[in-house]
């Protein structure tokens, strides 16, 4: 009896702390629903990203997929950019009409306070993974949420959907050193290191790269002079099975941008020569 309580207790605590951050999350964001402001109606949102995301969502509703954009600009092979996939979940593509060029920056605010409240959701979560109290979580996801260097980055959908997912990828990470070869290890590394590459393969990715390299090359280390095999060896399988998961949720959208790679390295060079040469 005594434990049930108290796991009746620890789920109330959980509840109440996520309520909490929720609540602050929508207490940020009230005035700009209400009031119908645009969230970083600037340059990037206005010409690039807005008749992009449009373009997008009106050719998903008429059961297009699309690979490449013929109206935008003079085209625009979209298959093959790091700037943002088609399949990435919660872009809604096929779901949510984006309208015309204003609606669809009110259609981007929209999605980026969506994607604030999952960044705080998953804070909370990357710090109770490391086995902080509720409370200190709370307290802790409240002040990264709301930080302004969160507020400067969040303007830009790619930027906020990608990074989204960023905390939960640490957090699984956590647990793998916790746990080596854990499930919930696994899944939170690998599902999270999947829809970060799907929702815009870029900067996120070289960032969430660096961090596993350094993390990861660091836990070795420490479980190798410990002289732990055993250890080592599930957390190599750990990270095998980790990655899988991330490649076949990620694939659709890493696997042209890093084949289009060497050939956009080698047009660059050529362009450049081709300049020199004429100048």
């Amino acid at each position: 009896m005594p434990e049930e309580k108290l796991r009746l207790n620890q789920f109330g605590y959980e509840l109440l702390a996520i309520s909490g951050l929720m609540l602050l999350v929508a207490l940020r964001f009230f005035p700009t629903l209400v009031d119908h402001r645009l969230y970083g109606p600037f340059d990037d949102n206005v010409h690039i990203l807005g008749p992009m995301f449009a373009e997008t969502a009106r050719l998903s509703l008429h059961g297009v997929f699309p690979y490449y954009l013929p109206s935008f600009g003079t085209g625009f092979p979209l298959f093959e950019s790091p700037e943002y996939c088609v399949c990435y979940p919660f872009y809604f593509f096929g779901l949510l009409d984006y309208g015309g060029p204003l609606q669809s920056l009110y259609t981007l605010t929209h999605l980026a306070v969506f994607h604030r409240f999952l960044f705080a959701l998953n804070l909370y979560g990357m710090l109770r993974c490391a086995g902080i109290s509720p409370w200190a979580a709370f307290a802790s996801a409240s002040v990264g949420v709301l930080a302004p260097n969160t507020e400067e980055y969040a303007t830009w959908i790619t930027m906020t959907a990608s990074y989204t997912w960023m905390p939960l990828l640490i957090g699984g990470a956590i647990l793998l050193l916790r746990f080596p070869g854990g499930f919930w290890g696994i899944l939170l590394l690998g599902s999270s290191a999947g829809l970060l590459a799907l929702a815009s393969a870029s900067q996120s990715v070289s960032h969430a790269i660096f961090f596993g390299v350094i993390f990861f090359g660091a836990v070795m280390a420490w479980l190798i002079l410990r002289r732990d095999a055993t250890a080592v060896v599930r957390l190599i399988l750990s990270l095998v099975a980790a990655g899988a998961i991330a490649f076949g949720l990620a694939a659709v959208s890493a696997v042209p941008v890093l084949v289009r790679l060497p050939l956009g390295s080698l047009l660059s060079q050529r362009s450049l020569c081709y300049s020199v040469s004429n100048e």
